[in-house]
């Protein structure tokens, strides 16, 4: 849901193995400026990764791999000089 953007204190997010989380991750995600792991692998959550995935210069794992996320990988993702672990495997990504 919309208001999950508005918890600017998260630092988790894990919805991981949950195949009937559907939908896409809005441009909102980057209001998360807290959050250090986001955890959506294995969900059905598809479309892009948007480009404000950069804007959380405090994450540390990113774990998005078996969903339905396709297209691009967006520039933005180089912001993230704190990551130290990335998982971005069984996706539709390309270019």
């Amino acid at each position: 849901p919309n208001t999950l953007y508005d918890l600017a204190s998260l630092e988790v997010l894990g919805i991981a193995g949950n195949r009937n989380i559907t939908g896409s991750l809005s441009p909102r995600l980057g209001r998360l400026t807290k959050l250090r792991e986001l955890y959506i692998s294995e969900t059905s959550i598809g479309g892009s990764l948007p480009e404000q995935i950069g804007e959380l210069t405090e994450l540390s794992y990113l774990s998005v791999t078996g969903t339905e996320l396709s297209g691009p990988l967006p520039a933005t993702i180089g912001n993230l000089s704190n990551v130290q672990f990335l998982e971005l495997g069984n996706n539709n990504f390309n270019g």
